[in-house]
């Protein structure tokens, strides 16, 4: 034991190889390969220097590739592809697949002349059988994997006919990657591909289809199905009966866990047809093993406990080191040995190492005689690791340090090397001083042996150490303490900025050369704190519980509150562990529960959602942690953020180490109060406020700002304004469900599709699935995540195979009518489906047959079906009013029908337990019930406005998500209490909710052809109510100050609110006092005064200076007061009402002058005064317009007739002379003012409705906006249509109104958008303003021309610059880092970049703020609003090779 393999052994055929592999030093000098042609061929020599690393190479000469994966070496030599080719698909499939580079090596072989018979059958095996897999197996210290290393070996040297290919050889060792799940499929896949090109090159075109595919962030199933199926393999690898390809797997019981192994070997089993294949399994045998091999036919076994020729090979293991022992005394050590090899070579080692050789050996034969016992068969081993423990260790303060070494050791989370564990327990905390660490580990060289510079211990040494057995006092909980306190220990001291002196921003870290990432990881970053930063969680983790206050509580809080926890980040990113730090706060996570640390647990949730948010960045390019993420984080984060505080305690603040970050400098400026012309607007970036310090970031910055962020997304007490995803699709989505991962959402549409979306990205997975002629009303996936179920209006049920895209055999049909509802069994073997057909039906699977009889006794459609946790029961919900339960070995109802609905169920679903149901219904209610009594649980749950469409379950069953008007709302099982506030931002019915497979995101569809991905995870029940600083329901009207410098808005939640143009945010606070929505709110033409009309039937007067009521209200109108205006002299008020009166009231007095002005005989929907103030005119929906004296209060001649459907729109000419109309009978009528008669003709052209007109300011022209999409211009003298209809609307046109100077029309629509319109040219200008997410209201000019403002039905009011000179994209003041002038965009990964083949990455922006497809938004109001507008200063912006300028490392007042 213990020798490696000579590298000059001979190869047999036509190439001869010899290896020789020097020492690898520290950087990795070149090591010597020397290859040599056989002499007999004639061909000359080649030799090849190649640099190595320290466990595994890859390098190719033509022809022939050579690999050390494990500890192998392969010979692979095929002509068909070019090297050229095949190194560039070895390149990309690397990069794709992630395969091991640096695998755990074993390196002892038998030896020579042992397990002689055991290595021949095998060969044997390997060529003449057509059997695939063989199965070694054997307790610990049997020798399996001496085996699998010395066949590796001799299969290179089999002399056959047939080619002989040893592919991989893959040792599983606990504790290192290798015994990762997500590491074995790919690297033996890699290695697949070395052997056979043409699986390579397939297996990269189906990898290159889905960019987002990662190997090894792959489940085990989506391997399995990626790399490794059948028919993957039949169509990809060209089958021939002289190639044999041979995988070795060792210790496969070491890696994954049980259902993982079990999964792993079901599949292998499948492989057996392919006799060019051989795939050789070692390990122990554990349960799930023995039960998927052992009664299989196909599979050779080889038993090695009661292996003929065991004694044998020990006695030569002996004799090759123990020559002068008697044979008397080897049948003792035989006879205790009892089969084990590691007995042996434990026994053996220890004897070498002492000094008195013969006395050692003494105390072995005084050992205790081993016997093989089933239920203890290591106790001899046991008894030999005490003992040479004892020997080793006799003193107390020898047995002391003993304890502290093995336990770390043991507790390690990951194999290190010498120096790493030295350093780790001298660090304080643990204090062994780094000579006694060296000398205890000296003196377990029998027992913990080096191979490839790290420290290992056989597995049974490490169950001794846990076992009754041992003395020595391990207690692994304190032994976790004390390295999580090494740990933080470490990184405290060694964690800096820029811990790998990246140059500069621009690259990626795969992109970074001389020297690379890696390199500069190994040169930077010590060992010690590698390790520390991978596993000091896990330490934590794995410690004992610590009462709240003591050490490792308040070292572990302290390190998270400092500056040190941004480096973690940086290092963790540099280090290429994105995943690993997801693991670290999963742990953190659970450390913080179980310590009942809530400021931890907080701080932990907060760089989760970091994590989930930035992934790319951490995962792409560490300088943009500083760059593009804290920039943002400080813009995201709302008053109850622990994260901005990370320095509270100490007067530190996070941000205050970023100098120069583009938003930084964004509240600087604010703070200067520069004007927006100095600012680059940019559509959805963060908005910045202004009024306060940057000593609180993301706190008080302003106090409007502050009240926004906290209500961005309001689920409850919401640490995190993390804003939901939202993935647009191009049709109504009915029905949508996560995969079993989480990595995946499945939709079914009104385009008669299903399709797949990355959840990270936000973009669909390869193509739709086409089939289905009808809309497809429910989908889910199958329980391994490998096929999609869907039922469409087109009676069918159909399954699709993920991977291919493809339909599974043929559609599954049975039902008469819409198939509305579909799931899979738990098992995956059935399909249940409910339709109008008012059955319910379950399939097979497999044969796509029916299974049983239709389940029969609703008496309406079947909305809605689902399976019970065990497969046991389905449940469903009909147009019938009732949920019933169906038992599926009888095919009959379960128990009565739950009956209380009053309208349709449309949605059902069982809790995880199976104890409960819940149901929504067309009653706007959501149900629970309970399973056992078949009765209601507690009282329905009520707050729904429409039908509930939806209901789902959260995985912990603790929570119920329901949807469908417009709104997701959360419920507690436990209070059956509402959660939160709704979620809020689709803008039509929500179809279907679904919860992700953590639990900590919600998934809805709608019929606004979006799906929305909601973070919930954070969410808490409010202790108290939230103020809010915006609109909370539709903005019905907004105005203009006089000087352009404030917005005026009015709005169905009761409230008036004034808004500052220069930083978008609100005025005091809101002007309370009307009890129901406010339709109509105008400034005085001097500024200083707003009035108000409501649906509460009264006219409010306010002051801007205090923002209070000016005295009473105005009370009169005895319904909706729906239009107000002041007149010119600011001296009265006009309202109209829908009591068909409009009143006069006195600005002095609050009172109102007069009598009301009666004649209309409906709704008066608009009043307006003459500019002279000395009429008043008004439209009804009586279909006439009316001109009042504002003298005598009488009605100025006739009514204005000839309307015959409502008036909505009226306006007075500039000059007063003439009043235009707009009409439901799509016409616009110009009237007299003297005469009070029609001038000329109807203005016709409208196919629809007009809803808005407006006079051009020189009173030349009238505008109009119809029903009918189009605006219209008008010409007074002529009456006639000027020139075309300015056509671009896709929906209603609400608003029109004419700039100051008469030279452009605005346009507001229910498509959206608003739109500028050329009065010269009838031509659009530019693209249209987009950014609303529901009808446009309202649209107006400032007096200046430079702006519109628009308000909408989403509840904002947007602020747009249309100046011709838009802002650009990349200012002109960051040109020195693109001096080539390259255009910039923003990539599928969200980099704002320069274009390929090389990008400068210049920023990283998430997803839900890369709208930049309207940059003239200047101002959004609510700031926080979706697609909202943000002003960003880049003009001290740092990037390139001047990025480390964002870091102070030492603010002034840092303590």
């Amino acid at each position: 034991m213990g020798t490696s393999e000579d590298g000059n052994d001979p190869q047999q055929g036509n190439n001869t190889i010899r290896h020789h592999i020097g020492n690898q030093s520290r950087n990795n000098s070149a090591s010597q390969r020397q290859i040599q042609e056989n002499s007999n061929t004639g061909e000359q020599t080649t030799v090849v220097t190649q640099s190595m690393f320290p466990n595994a190479s890859s390098f190719t000469m033509t022809g022939v590739t050579i690999n050390n994966v494990g500890r192998d070496f392969i010979q692979t030599t095929n002509n068909n592809f070019g090297a050229n080719e095949k190194a560039e698909i070895l390149k990309e499939l690397k990069q794709k697949l992630n395969p091991i580079a640096k695998p755990a090596r074993k390196t002892d072989t038998c030896l020579e002349g042992t397990r002689v018979k055991i290595l021949n059958d095998l060969c044997d095996w390997v060529i003449d059988t057509n059997t695939t897999i063989a199965w070694i197996y054997g307790i610990a210290g049997t020798g399996k994997s001496a085996i699998a290393v010395s066949l590796a070996r001799k299969i290179r040297k089999i002399d056959t006919k047939k080619e002989v290919k040893l592919a991989l050889t893959f040792h599983c060792v606990k504790g290192q990657e290798t015994s990762h799940i997500c590491n074995l499929v790919p690297t033996l896949s890699y290695h697949l591909a070395q052997v056979f090109p043409e699986y390579g090159k397939g297996l990269l075109e189906s990898l290159n289809r889905d960019p987002s595919l990662d190997g090894t962030s792959l489940s085990l199933s989506e391997q399995l199905e990626l790399f490794l199926d059948l028919p993957v393999l039949e169509k990809l690898i060209i089958k021939s009966s002289e190639k044999v390809v041979i995988i070795i797997i060792d210790g496969l019981d070491e890696w994954g866990t049980g259902l993982n192994r079990r999964e792993l070997l079901h599949h292998l089993k499948t492989l057996n047809q392919f006799a060019w294949l051989k795939i050789i399994v070692t390990s122990r045998p554990n349960p799930e093993i023995t039960e998927e091999l052992m009664g299989e036919f196909f599979i050779k076994k080889i038993d090695l406990s009661d292996h003929i020729g065991t004694a044998d090979d020990l006695r030569k293991l002996i004799m090759s080191k123990l020559s002068w022992v008697s044979n008397e005394k080897m049948d003792n050590m035989l006879a205790k040995a009892n089969g084990l090899f590691i007995w042996v070579t434990t026994a053996l080692t220890f004897i070498e190492m002492g000094v008195d050789k013969a006395g050692r050996l003494e105390i072995i034969l005084n050992l205790k005689k081993g016997t093989y016992d089933e239920l203890q068969p290591y106790e001899p081993l046991y008894h030999l690791y005490k003992t040479v423990l004892t020997e080793s260790f006799s003193q107390q303060d020898n047995l002391k340090y003993l304890t502290v070494v093995v336990g770390a050791i043991l507790a390690v989370i990951e194999p290190v090397s010498q120096d790493t564990l030295k350093n780790l327990l001298c660090a304080k905390g643990v204090d062994v001083p780094t000579r006694v660490t060296e000398e205890v580990i000296n003196q377990l060289r029998a027992l913990v042996y080096d191979r490839d510079g790290k420290l290992y211990y056989h597995l049974s040494f490490g169950e001794f150490l846990t076992s009754s057995e041992n003395k020595l006092n391990i207690h692994p909980k304190f032994t976790h303490l004390q390295l999580a306190s090494a740990c933080l220990e470490i990184m405290r001291k060694e964690l800096r900025f820029n811990i790998c002196h990246l140059e500069t921003s621009f690259l990626k870290n795969k992109a970074v050369k001389n020297p690379t990432i890696e390199d500069r990881v190994n040169m930077y970053i010590p060992s010690e704190l590698r390790y520390s930063c991978s596993s000091w969680t896990r330490h934590a983790r794995e410690a004992e519980v610590e009462p709240a206050g003591n050490m490792i509580q308040l070292t572990i809080t302290d390190f998270m509150r400092s500056k040190c926890i941004i480096f973690w980040l940086e290092c963790m990113s540099v280090m290429g562990k994105y995943f690993a730090l997801k693991r670290c706060l999963g742990d953190m996570s659970q450390w913080a529960n179980i310590n009942k640390n809530k400021d931890v647990g907080t701080l932990t949730e907060e760089l989760h959602q970091i994590a989930d948010t930035f992934g790319i960045v951490l995962s792409e390019s560490t300088p943009h942690i500083y760059l593009s993420i804290l920039p943002m984080l400080y813009h995201f984060t709302n008053p109850q953020s622990q994260l901005p505080k990370i320095h509270a305690k100490k007067g530190k603040s996070l941000v205050k180490f970023m100098k120069n970050s583009a938003m930084s400098k964004v509240i600087n400026a604010m703070l200067r109060k520069k004007s927006l012309q100095n600012k680059v607007t940019v559509l959805n970036l963060p908005q910045i406020g202004q009024n306060d310090t940057v000593e609180q970031p993301g706190l008080n910055v302003v106090e409007g700002f502050t009240k926004y962020i906290q209500n961005a997304i309001k689920i409850g007490r919401h640490r995190w304004t993390n804003l939901p995803m939202t993935i647009s699709t191009t049709s109504i989505v009915f029905s949508v469900a996560y995969s079993p991962d989480g990595r995946y959402i499945v939709s079914g549409s009104d385009d008669n599709t299903v399709r797949i979306w990355d959840v990270q990205t936000g973009h669909q997975y390869g193509e739709s699935f086409a089939g289905h002629t009808r809309w497809v009303r429910s989908v889910a996936f199958s329980p391994d995540g490998r096929h999609v179920v869907s039922g469409s209006d087109d009676h069918t049920i159909r399954i699709w195979d993920i991977q291919t895209g493809q339909q599974v055999g043929e559609s599954l049909e049975g039902h008469r009518d819409l198939v509305n509802s579909v799931a899979f069994s738990p098992d995956g073997k059935h399909v249940v489906s409910g339709s109008d057909d008012n059955t319910v039906r379950i399939w097979d699977v497999q044969t796509g047959q029916q299974f049983g009889e239709p389940l029969e006794g609703h008496t309406e459609g079947v909305t809605s079906v689902a399976y019970s946790l065990d497969g046991r029961h389905v449940v469903s919900g009909s147009g019938d009013n009732t949920v019933r339960i169906w038992d599926l070995q009888t095919g009959h109802q379960f128990r009565g029908c739950f009956v209380g609905h009053t309208e349709a169920v449309w949605s059902v679903a069982f809790s995880p337990d199976g104890r409960h149901v819940v149901s929504g219904s067309s009653d706007k209610t959501v149900r629970i019930w309970d399973m056992q009594t078949c009765q209601q649980f507690g009282e329905p749950l009520k707050v729904h406005t429409e039908w509930v469409w939806s209901v789902a379950f959260s995985p912990d069953g603790r929570h119920v998500v329901s949807g469908f008007d417009k709104t997701i709302k959360i419920w507690d099982m436990q209070t059956c209490q509402q959660v939160g506030e709704p979620l809020e931002g689709h803008t039509h019915w929500v179809r279907s909710v679904a919860f992700s497979p953590d639990g900590r995101h919600v998934v809805s569809g709608s019929d606004d052809c979006t799906i929305i991905i909601w973070d919930i995870q954070t969410f808490q029940q409010c202790e108290e109510p939230q103020q809010l600083s915006n609109h909370t329901n539709d903005i019905n009207s907004v105005a203009f100050s006089p000087d352009g410098r404030h917005v005026v808005s009015g709005s169905d939640d009761c409230t008036i609110r004034i808004w500052d143009m220069q930083t978008c945010q609100q005025v005091g606070k809101p002007l309370k006092g009307h009890t129901d929505w406010v339709g109509s709110v105008a400034f005085s033409p001097d500024g200083r005064h707003v009035v108000s009309g409501s649906g509460d039937r009264t006219i409010r007067i306010w002051d801007m200076q205090t923002c209070q009521q000016v005295g009473k209200p105005l009370n009169g109108h005895t319904s909706s007061v729906l239009s107000v205006a002041f007149s010119p002299d600011g001296r009265h008020v006009v309202s109209g009402s829908d009591d068909g009166t409009i009143r006069i009231w006195d600005m002095q007095t609050c009172q109102q002058v007069g009598k009301p002005l009666k004649g209309h005989t409906d709704w008066v929907r608009s009043v307006a005064f003459s500019p002279d103030g000395r009429h008043v005119v008004s439209g009804s929906d009586d279909k006439t317009i009316r001109i009042w004296d504002m003298q005598t209060c009488q009605q100025v001649g006739k009514p204005l007739e000839g309307h015959t459907d409502w008036v909505g729109s009226v306006a007075s000419s500039p000059d007063g002379r003439h009043v235009v109309s707009g009409s439901g009978d799509r016409t616009i009528r110009i009237w007299d003012m003297q005469t009070c008669q029609q001038v000329r003709k109807p203005l016709e052209g409208h196919t629809d409705r007009v809803r808005s007109v407006a006079f051009s300011p020189h009173g030349r022209h009238v505008v109009s906006g119809s029903n009918d999409e189009t605006i219209r211009i008008w010409d007074m003298q002529t009456c006639q249509q000027v020139g075309e209809p300015l056509e671009g609307h896709t929906y209603w046109v609400k608003s029109v109104a004419f700039s100051p100077d008469g030279r452009h029309v605005v346009s507001g629509s229910f498509d959206r958008t608003i739109r500028i319109w050329d009065m010269q040219t009838g031509q659009q200008v530019g693209k249209p303003l987009k950014g609303h997410t529901d009808w446009v209201n309202s649209v107006a000019f400032s007096p200046d021309g430079r702006h519109v403002v628009s308000g909408s039905g989403d509840r904002t009011v947007r602020i747009w610059n249309i100046d011709p000179s838009n802002p650009n994209l990349i200012p002109t003041s960051i040109s020195q880092y693109n001096q080539e002038n390259q255009s910039c965009s923003i990539n599928a990964q969200g980099w704002l970049c320069t274009a390929e083949p090389e990008p400068k990455l210049i920023l990283w922006i998430p997803p839900h703020l890369r709208g930049f497809n309207d940059l003239r938004q200047a101002g959004t109001i609510p700031a926080d609003a979706k697609k909202f507008a943000v002003k960003v200063d880049w003009s001290t912006f740092v990037c390139g090779e001047d990025w480390t300028s964002v870091w102070n490392d030492n603010p002034e007042d840092e303590d």
